[in-house]
């Protein structure tokens, strides 16, 4: 394995355990102090909203900005979240406002971060080894996504809240850190490579043109919707 690929791996990880830990908390600590099932519900409508509306949004600038810097900015700004949070959280008790504006944030970031972390694979490891680098991917995001709740659950039981918002604020700080060192491939700089590029909205409307040209990525669209509609809902029950 590439060490720009370890790199690359090592700061997902740090970033999708990190944000699974406050979403589960966050979502926990409301249930637990206000027993209200419609808080809980916002809570989690604040992590799910920012992904659906800028999603689209997030795969057109990351084909026009400098994908390493929103890699890096994206992550240090988590950081800065969770840190003004934390500080927030020694002067005054958290409720759910705090809760659901820290989630829209850091949805939105992770949006952007996801996106272009995934999109940057081909640049950022070699044509052998992009499989690989798939697959791990996904087994990265599954494991993050089972462990977090159990760490959380551990030490919400045994911490307080302010305590335990250190831990996902070292996470993005050493994701944004080790990122920081990744490297590039190059592209095609050329005059003819860089002409007659589209506008955003353009490119924008044309990538959902293209979604609703394709009948199969169509369905698997609606399919998805409904889906994670019924689970959501039977989640928040």
């Amino acid at each position: 394995m590439s060490f720009n690929l370890k790199r690359v791996l090592f700061g997902k990880f740090c970033s999708l355990f990190a944000a699974s830990l406050f979403t589960f908390v966050a979502g926990l600590t409301v249930l637990r102090e206000t027993s209200s099932g419609l808080q809980f519900a916002l809570v989690l409508l604040a992590g799910s909203v920012p992904r659906i509306l800028l999603s689209p949004v997030a795969g057109v600038l990351a084909d026009r900005w400098n994908r390493k810097r929103i890699i890096v900015m994206t992550e240090s700004l988590s950081a800065l979240v969770l840190f003004g949070l934390l500080l927030y959280s020694l002067q005054a008790p958290l409720h759910t406002v705090h809760y659901i504006v820290a989630s829209v944030l850091l949805t939105s970031l992770s949006t952007f971060l996801s996106v272009t972390l995934s999109s940057s694979l081909p640049r950022l490891v070699a044509e052998e080894e992009l499989q690989r680098g798939n697959a791990l991917f996904s087994t990265i995001q599954s494991t993050s996504t089972i462990t977090a709740p159990l760490v959380a659950g551990l030490l919400i039981a045994t911490v307080s809240i302010t305590q335990f918002l250190i831990l996902p604020f070292l996470l993005f700080a050493s994701a944004a850190w080790w990122n920081s060192r990744l490297r590039f491939l190059a592209v095609d700089t050329s005059p003819l490579a860089t002409t007659n590029t589209p506008s955003f909205v353009s490119e924008f409307k044309e990538g959902y043109r293209y979604l609703f040209r394709q009948p199969v990525l169509t369905t698997l669209v609606l399919m998805a919707i409904v889906l994670n509609f019924f689970f959501v809902a039977f989640e928040i029950l």
